[in-house]
């Protein structure tokens, strides 16, 4: 009996997407740019400090294989390419043992959707709306050529992403696609601008304070 009701769920709710409207906000710790990239960043180097990646991908709660989780990370280091070449201070590196430095990102994707709201709503034909949220928690490492971690940072981020028949009406409003892609392009700008500023720690020399 429940496996009837669950089916006939999810014919009504997928049937109902076809005309429903999806909106999808983002919000969390990743520091907002305007503009970027931010002054100390935007003078050319004769030469630039080179910059790998090594990018590890987990959605919790949901089976995936391994070809998914790789073009969620060729996404990720694709647009970390374009974000890090925008700097003149910066130049992206894919080769990890010739770089000066590797950004170490391990990205953990909780998914949290709402069922027993996503239920009514595709009774409603998604009148009522259904709500989804995808907690992101974002670990990174800056290591050097030696391979020692010189920093770390950690952002979280929630992309919530709201399906209602009414938003066919509403406008303006963001996919979720469009969303993720402006979620991700703060997070690597926070994370660049991170980077310079634990590179430049790095190499200052500590001055030792004289015991008296």
């Amino acid at each position: 009996m429940k496996l009837r009701i669950w089916s006939l769920f999810l014919v009504v709710f997928l049937g109902s997407l076809s005309v429903g409207g999806c909106i999808a906000i983002h919000s969390g710790d990743a520091r907002l740019f305007d503009p970027y990239p931010p002054q100390a960043l935007q003078a050319k180097q004769a030469k630039p400090v080179t910059i790998a990646m090594e990018t590890r991908y987990q959605l919790v709660g949901m089976a995936t294989t391994d070809s998914m989780r790789q073009s969620v990370v060729d996404n990720i280091e694709g647009l970390a390419e374009d974000i890090i070449n925008e700097t003149g201070y910066f130049r992206y590196a894919v080769d990890k043992k010739t770089a000066d430095y590797v950004l170490v990102m391990n990205v953990r994707d909780d998914g949290e959707p709402n069922l027993g709201l996503a239920f009514l709503s595709g009774l409603t034909l998604t009148i009522l709306p259904a709500f989804a949220k995808d907690s992101f928690t974002i670990t990174c490492e800056l290591r050097n050529q030696a391979n020692n971690k010189i920093g770390e940072r950690k952002i979280k981020q929630e992309v919530i992403t709201i399906i209602q028949f009414l938003m066919l009406f509403g406008t303006p409003f963001a996919s979720p696609n469009q969303v993720i892609k402006q979620m991700w392009q703060q997070v690597l700008q926070d994370v660049t601008v991170w980077m310079n500023e634990t590179i430049i720690q790095e190499r200052t020399p500590s001055v030792a304070v004289p015991v008296k």
